[in-house]
């Protein structure tokens, strides 16, 4: 931006606290606000792309991290996901408006856009009827704004290595404090701070859960098994054989929470095995074998203060519940609890009457279904992501993100042959992390209110808009005569 017009946007902004004071004192106060707010950004808004990101990246470790604890960050009803999402949008109305960027629309733009549409609509029939409950309830696509503007801010700097990156510099951390935070979550429950907001007479600063570590987990294990973590050769070895025992202490501790978290790694490591061969995530089972034969064979089993205790006899409970029944009363009545509630809501819809609208948003599904096992009523949506859309947006809702999610799938996939036979390592190992992330976010949603809420949605729909960005590097790439030029010039980055 010229320095002139810069000036004159700032000077007519001044303009606007002195009006704003002579018609009321608290108008004016906010409106100053407003102001220095908006000049900040205009002075700084070549950097608008880097600071979404660098923030972004700050709250995603938090939800990592705290999980729901986190996600209540903030002055009820706005907390830090929304500042995150109104940072985002600010950044790309302001770089079009002065002209430094065009939108370019993002791959797969056209089902993302369809199901935003329809979830709006939907919202705007509810919003009279529900207000804010709709509001809340209508984030499960809502979030889907987080892949549009992390689309455009790393397509805009025409970067895909900054997101690896900065992940191999996360894992270590991830790996170390995980555990002690899960601890001090289950041993000190009670004592531990709330806020004074969120169902529950208010939510513990710190409310990890197993299902949405074991999405982390999983992203960790293939960053780790297709080769995109980098470090000097000498030191590589042994960094290696310490991330992955964190690695399994982290699985062990969580997966022994439910079936959702067991079944997340599980089958992310599966996937990993049709992809690579047996020796490259042989190291993952040699570990995995003798922690827990040796925790069978001293009897090892810990007590952190919830019904299912951390031992391999409750590890085998969880597979055997996946496959049949089991003898465990607590994962058994979960498992009918959750059938019984998936069958109802395909009833009212394929079959019933609510096959092209659902049920919409702000309804309490759980009271209106009548699933609710909660006491305050807290619980709003079925242990299952895709059917929330299914039941709160119908038929067409769902079409639309089945659509959507197995075409970014089918995309990744065709990006990942397609650089394999180019010999392009460092873009199908890409390709491939983000396949196996997304699959693990798929797997845990299937299981719980996980996309429903900031700490899975935001970081579900993040990992996608990088996802998108990614895809749509690679059609410009596989345009140009780049390919070779690339592939050296990736592998430098990254290491």
């Amino acid at each position: 931006m010229h320095s002139v017009e810069m000036k004159k946007i700032i000077l007519s902004l001044l303009f606007l606290p002195a009006i704003a004071f002579a018609i009321n004192f608290w108008l004016g106060l906010i409106t100053s606000g407003v102001m220095l707010v908006s000049i900040a950004i205009i002075l700084q808004i070549h950097k608008l792309d880097r600071i979404f990101l660098g923030f972004l990246s700050l709250i995603l470790i938090g939800y990592a991290f705290g999980g729901k604890g986190f996600a209540y960050l903030g002055i009820y009803p706005v907390f830090v996901g929304e500042v995150a999402l109104s940072l985002g949008v600010i950044s790309i109305i302001a770089y079009f408006l002065v002209g430094k960027t065009r939108f370019a629309p993002p791959p797969l733009g056209m089902p993302l856009s369809f199901l935003i549409g329809l979830g709006i609509l939907r919202l705007i029939y509810d919003l009279p009827h529900y207000g804010i409950f709709a509001l809340r309830d209508g984030v499960i696509w809502g979030y889907s704004l987080f892949a549009i503007v992390s689309f455009w801010a790393l397509n805009n700097r025409m970067s895909i290595i900054e997101v690896p990156v900065w992940f191999a510099k996360w894992i270590p951390y991830f790996l170390l404090l995980t555990p002690i935070v899960f601890l001090v979550f289950r041993l000190k429950y009670q004592i531990l701070p709330r806020w004074p907001w969120g169902p529950e007479g208010g939510v513990p600063i710190l409310n990890p859960k197993g299902g949405d570590i074991a999405v982390h987990l999983s992203g960790i294990m293939a960053f780790l098994i297709v080769g995109l973590y980098q470090e000097k050769r000498q030191t590589l070895s042994i960094r290696n054989w310490i991330m992955w025992t964190l690695w399994l202490i982290c699985f062990v501790m969580i997966g022994t929470t439910g079936r959702a978290a067991f079944l997340t790694v599980s089958f992310s490591l599966l996937m990993i095995g049709l992809f690579r061969s047996f020796r490259q995530w042989l190291k993952v089972i040699f570990v995995m074998g003798i922690v827990l034969i040796g925790m069978e064979a001293f009897d090892i089993s810990f007590d952190v203060g919830i019904p299912r205790k951390i031992s391999t006899e409750q590890i085998i409970d969880n597979i055997r519940s996946v496959f049949g029944e089991t003898q465990s009363s607590n994962l058994e009545g979960s498992k009918r609890w959750r059938l019984r509630w998936w069958k109802t809501i395909i009833s009212y819809t394929f079959y019933g009457n609510y096959f092209w609208t659902g049920k919409g948003f702000g309804i309490n599904l759980a009271d209106d279904d009548g699933f609710q096992v909660a006491a305050d009523h807290s619980l709003r949506s079925p242990h299952n992501s895709h059917l929330t859309f299914l039941a709160r947006m119908g038929v067409p809702g769902f079409f639309l993100w089945v659509i959507l999610q197995l075409g970014f799938a089918g995309k990744l996939f065709y990006f990942y042959k397609k650089a394999k036979q180019k010999r392009m390592d460092v873009l199908a190992n890409l390709n491939l992390w983000i396949l196996i992330y997304w699959a693990a976010f798929m797997i845990n949603g299937a299981f719980d209110v996980f996309l429903e809420g900031p700490q899975g949605g935001i970081w579900f729909w993040s990992v996608f808009g990088y996802g998108l960005a990614l895809i749509n590097y690679q059609n410009r790439l596989y345009r140009s005569n780049r390919v070779i030029k690339s592939n050296l010039a990736l592998q430098n980055q990254i290491a």
